[in-house]
């Protein structure tokens, strides 16, 4: 993966990533299983970076935060929003891969095992990233 990171002159760039989000099934003792669905998401990113001044010296900088929307462009419309932030880790020394991770997901195709239900899902995790 590239990385602007400490580009302040600010070209644009193309990022190829790979995620793989496994929903893990803890609450369930009828299924043995521990995972319900892993989920491969192979993806290529256009950034076009920008840096805004807020109010109190903060600045908003390419992504404290991230949006998704999907629609199927049909009548009877399956669409979704996903919401996500992550933060860097402060509290382990040589943490700059690890970031805490919440994700808000309202819509179709949260996972492929929901391809056809409507789900409305809150996530808190890590995320591995820049390793």
């Amino acid at each position: 993966m590239t990385s602007a990171a400490g580009d302040e002159a600010g070209s644009d760039s193309v990022w190829v990533g790979y995620t793989q989000q496994s929903y893990w099934q803890f609450f369930n003792s009828r299924i043995s299983r521990p995972f319900r669905t892993t989920d491969h998401e192979p993806e290529v990113v256009y950034l076009y970076p920008h840096m805004i001044d807020l109010p109190g010296g903060w600045k908003y900088r390419l992504s404290s935060l991230g949006m998704t929307v999907r629609h199927s462009l049909k009548s009877d419309a399956r669409g979704s929003v996903k919401l996500e932030w992550m933060k860097a880790s402060t509290a382990i020394a040589d943490s700059a891969a690890l970031r805490y991770h919440v994700q808000l997901f309202s819509g179709y195709g949260d996972s492929l095992i929901d391809y056809n239900r409507r789900r409305n899902v809150l996530s808190v995790g890590l995320s591995l990233v820049d390793w």
